[in-house]
């Protein structure tokens, strides 16, 4: 099983998408953790070691991203499409450097607002109903 979260560029506006892939039985609680953890990103921002180690992952795995002849003409049409500089991608790694755990709170202050999350969830609603109940 899997949970992953990512912000959707579009032209006009785009979208913050968390997704995950459970057993049925423990859905409401990844929903909640889901719901609860968006809650604390944008109420409290990330710590120091949480930002040192996105910052690690996000420049280790963009260069996986340009390894085949497809993933380098996604690239290209995205950075086409978005009217991006031509070293767009290279300066995004450098630019990822100096991203403060305070610019990410006001990031996603801004931009990520649990309350206004739609929650769309893919099961057998026989063995489980779905809760979307928070606890307190």
């Amino acid at each position: 099983y899997g949970v992953y979260t990512s912000f959707q560029p579009r032209r006009r506006r785009g979208y913050f998408f968390a997704a995950m892939q459970t057993k049925v039985e423990t859905m409401n609680e990844a929903v909640r953790e889901i719901l609860r953890e968006c809650e604390l990103l944008s109420g409290h921002g990330v710590t120091e070691e949480e930002l040192a180690w996105a910052k690690r992952f996000f420049t280790g795995s963009l260069p996986l991203q340009l390894e085949t002849n497809d993933q380098l003409a996604q690239k290209l049409l995205e950075q086409e499409f978005f009217g991006l500089e031509d070293r767009f991608w290279l300066r995004d790694l450098e630019k990822m450097r100096d991203v403060t755990a305070a610019q990410v709170l006001d990031f996603a202050k801004r931009r990520i607002r649990p309350e206004s999350f739609a929650v769309v969830v893919l099961a057998d609603f026989r063995k489980q109903a779905l809760e979307l109940a928070r606890e307190s």
